[in-house]
């Protein structure tokens, strides 16, 4: 089995906001990663996009890694869309 160098990724890709979803993306930000979230529910992308504003304040408290910002994230309707 072959194993990915974890200092060369970058990008996460989240398929599904709901509340686990928003969790991994919110700590992944805060990591410094960009991250490609997806899911076709209504209302999803507001959900996540409102949790990590509302946990991103505890996240910085607790240590943001350099680069971490909310505006890495981005919401795609497919998880086909996310992964391009």
């Amino acid at each position: 089995m072959a194993f990915i160098d974890r200092s060369k990724v970058r990008t996460v890709g989240i398929v599904g906001a709901g509340l686990i979803g928003a969790g991994w993306a919110s700590w992944f930000l805060a990591r410094g990663f960009d991250v490609r979230a997806s899911d076709t529910g209504e209302g999803r992308e507001a959900f996540l996009r409102n949790l990590v504003a509302e946990v991103w304040p505890i996240l910085a408290r607790l240590g943001l890694a350099k680069g971490a910002d909310q505006k890495r994230l981005t919401f795609h309707k497919s998880p086909g869309e996310a992964a391009t």
